[in-house]
């Protein structure tokens, strides 16, 4: 049976056809992409679901691949709200700007002092389509990962969380980086492809490959969804 047939449920590995066949037979020979599934106790990540990343005055703009995104998460919350599983927010600024005192080195690479995103408050606004509620956590968070500089380590281990649900933006970036250190912490990583976006379409799938082959499972939400019909809601009680 070949890799990629593999499966947790019925899903197979991640491998975008932009993946060169020679690096497909690698993946094969490794034996990457195992499935470490779901554990007793999730958590829901939402990464930087901001307006900058669907509003075309952001030059961070994520465009259509947002917006659809918006749209699955939006899905994902109505399934997971009802169950009472945590759900834990990210944003890059509140009533302070986004400056060298939080982004250093990020502001020096990637974001102009210049630019909406660091000088005004609306890009950084979560977008309505997925607002939090009063029960759900917001983040502020300084740096790519979402473990950087905040308390959410500390949150997921005050809930008894084993799983944790990565969407958001972007693949290549806030989202690698948060999958990242979650799997160092031991954490099984989920990450619904539907519920991700990128403004690089090639980054977006290469960094999906990577992160299933190394880190976290990647399906499809329809995977997720399935699942939480599954779960035991006495968990979350």
């Amino acid at each position: 049976m070949q890799h990629e047939e593999r499966t947790m449920t019925t899903q197979a590995c991640y491998i975008p056809p932009v993946i060169p066949e020679a690096d497909r037979e690698t993946h094969r020979r490794a034996g990457l992409g195992r499935r470490v599934g779901f554990g007793r106790k999730l958590a829901l990540l939402i990464v930087d679901m901001c307006r900058y990343t669907v509003d075309e005055r952001s030059a961070l703009c994520c465009g259509d691949s947002a917006v659809a995104a918006a749209d699955a998460i939006a899905r994902l919350l109505d399934a997971a709200r009802p169950l009472g599983i945590p759900i834990i927010y990210t944003t890059q600024r509140t009533a302070e700007p986004y400056s060298e005192a939080t982004g250093g080195r990020l502001i020096d690479k990637a974001i102009p002092e210049e630019s909406n995103f660091a000088r005004e408050l609306w890009p950084h606004e979560i977008l309505d389509e997925v607002a939090p509620t009063p029960r759900d956590t917001v983040l502020v968070k300084p740096k790519p990962s979402v473990f950087f500089g905040t308390q959410l380590a500390s949150l997921l281990i005050y809930h008894n969380v084993d799983t944790l649900i990565v969407t958001g933006t972007t693949t290549s970036g806030c989202i690698r980086a948060t999958v990242d250190h979650a799997a160092a912490y031991n954490f099984r990583v989920i990450v619904p492809q539907d519920c991700v976006a990128d403004r690089f379409q090639l980054s977006h799938q290469t960094a999906l490959f990577d992160m299933d082959a190394f880190l976290a499972d990647v399906v499809p939400l329809q995977v997720v969804l399935d699942h939480l019909k599954t779960v035991d809601e006495t968990v979350y009680a």
